[in-house]
């Protein structure tokens, strides 16, 4: 077994990279161990994975997520000629403080990940691809503290991911109701709103807000408010327009209600967002 420093191409002033794979035939990386965080995508093809001595099929649209010493391989499984997989990696540094910054719960993240993550929605796993390459290509056009906004947006959408297949493992979901979910991670329609959700959910208000407490514990309203603070705190750190443009953008009406749905979402104002990032941006 070996064990992996950094990438000999790691960044020197970026603690991240972003790299592609292609195995054909009989290819494959042999059992290894890392010192940092990495995740990958599977782009074509289907992937034989070993990790910490279980195995899974992975499919096209399947994530994966290694800790520093998990111990893994990667094979061909020979279904198709070629497998394609999209690679990124981290310092264990900057990915706690990223997930610190998101609020989001260190302590339940290995429960997220024990296993990989199938059939990623759509319009998730293509704002996942786009993001990566757009770090991997086009790197050159960007300052450095831009790009570390990049890729902690797409740890989030990395933590998303993960959070999605826990609902989904509740197989008794109605099919109506998973792809209305979908459908509605679509920035034309979650700033259109509710009477959207309703539309493509093709149930009354009153189903469809049962039916989301019923198997995912939120309202419709909810759900939404969470899709277009997203958006807001992805524009507050890449755009030059001031919060309350963005608030308005976004979808939101009042200033107050988006304040408290900012808040409730990220546990600060996004002025203090904005700092937060600012700072983190610093960590090496």
């Amino acid at each position: 077994m070996n064990r992996d420093r950094l990438p000999s191409d790691f960044w020197a002033d970026q603690p991240f990279m972003v790299s592609r794979n292609i195995f054909y035939n009989d290819e494959y990386f042999k059992s290894h161990t890392h010192s940092y965080y990495e995740f990958f995508m599977i782009v074509e093809g289907e992937m034989d994975h070993i990790m910490n001595t279980q195995t899974h099929k992975l499919p096209r649209r399947s994530l994966c997520f290694l800790y520093p010493d998990d111990q893994h391989e990667l094979h061909n499984s020979h279904k198709t000629e070629k497998v394609h997989i999209i690679n990124c990696t981290c310092s264990e540094t900057f990915f706690l403080d990223t997930v610190r910054m998101l609020q989001y719960d260190v302590e339940k993240i290995p429960d997220s990940f024990s296993g990989p993550v199938l059939n990623i929605p759509s319009v998730l796993w293509q704002t996942m691809v786009d993001k990566a390459n757009l770090i991997q290509f086009q790197r050159g056009d960007y300052a450095p503290h831009v790009l570390r906004a990049m890729f902690r947006t797409l740890l989030l959408d990395v933590l998303l991911a993960a959070s999605a297949h826990i609902g989904a493992e509740h197989t008794d979901i109605p099919v109506w109701l998973i792809r209305a979910r979908e459908k509605m991670q679509y920035e034309k329609n979650f700033i259109t709103g509710l009477e959207k959700f309703i539309e493509l959910s093709g149930r009354t208000q009153e189903h469809l807000t049962r039916s989301m407490k019923k198997y995912y514990d939120e309202t419709p309203t909810a759900y939404i408010n969470q899709l277009r603070v997203k958006k807001a705190a992805g524009m507050l750190l890449t755009s030059r327009k001031d919060v309350w443009e963005i608030m308005y953008d976004c979808g939101f009406s009042g200033h107050s209600y988006f304040l408290k749905c900012f808040r409730k979402c990220f546990g600060m104002s996004p002025r203090q967002y904005i700092k937060a990032n600012q700072r983190a941006f610093n960590i090496k």
